[in-house]
């Protein structure tokens, strides 16, 4: 899984310091439309932080100066915005949870994004290799509380809440006739991972064989896409 962390006063380092191996690879810089190669050994003092396939490799500030506020990998800009508080991407295959039985999303893979701003939060899913013959259908897809080994039910701003979309996370999955599926989601909160019963830091999306709008419940899993959100987790308190 790819993650890169960006925040409006920098990158933040949400992992373990650099290998050797890491630092003596050269990673690519795209500011404006051109393309520029770093190499971490030569790039170890003043340095700023991201992570890259769950490695964390460094940038000098001079280089990301030079930047001009453009973001590192995936080949896309942000830009700094007094308004912007974190960004976050991600990038992996769909874990199946009916290995028993082929399913539409089996060799699918997806990305997510996630902008968190004061009291609010978009999330960006985009599947892809979904099979064809399902182009057309609906499917539902939520944030779910727990990681996709052992997913819990759907993350509620409100514990004592409704289930609805102000107070979760929801998606309406269509896909195309070229097994491509996108969906926005924006809710009024930043969610907190503090559920005792799960691993902190650790949440999914995760797509129903069903539409939103389906009489069946519970709407049978059929999917999941793993988030790695460490920020999410509730300070402690003394």
């Amino acid at each position: 899984m790819t993650l890169l962390a960006y925040h409006s006063g920098g990158l933040k380092q949400l992992s373990r310091e650099p290998t050797a191996d890491a630092l003596s690879k050269t990673t690519q810089l795209r500011p404006k439309g051109t393309l520029t190669k770093a190499n971490y050994g030569r790039l170890l003092q003043h340095t700023q932080a991201l992570i890259l396939g769950g490695t964390v490799r460094r940038i000098t500030k001079a280089v990301l100066g030079g930047l001009a506020g453009s973001a590192l990998v995936l080949g896309g800009t942000q830009a700094a915005s007094a308004a912007l508080e974190a960004k976050f991407w991600f990038r992996d295959g769909l874990t199946d949870l009916v290995p028993t039985a082929p399913g539409p999303f089996d060799s699918a893979t997806a990305k997510t994004t996630i902008t968190e701003r004061t009291k609010k939060t978009t999330f960006r899913l985009h599947v892809r290799g979904i099979d064809p013959s399902v182009a057309g259908n609906a499917f539902a897809a939520h944030l779910h509380v727990g990681p996709c080994g052992n997913t819990g039910g759907h993350y509620k701003d409100d514990p004592l809440g409704p289930a609805d979309r102000e107070n979760e996370v929801w998606f309406d999955l269509v896909p195309d006739e070229e097994g491509v599926a996108r969906d926005d989601s924006s809710v009024s909160f930043v969610p907190v991972d503090g559920d005792p019963a799960y691993v902190r830091g650790e949440m999914s999306i995760v797509i129903h064989a069903l539409p939103n709008d389906t009489t069946v419940s519970p709407n049978p899993k059929q999917a999941c896409f793993p988030l790695s959100v460490p920020q999410w987790i509730p300070a402690a308190t003394e």
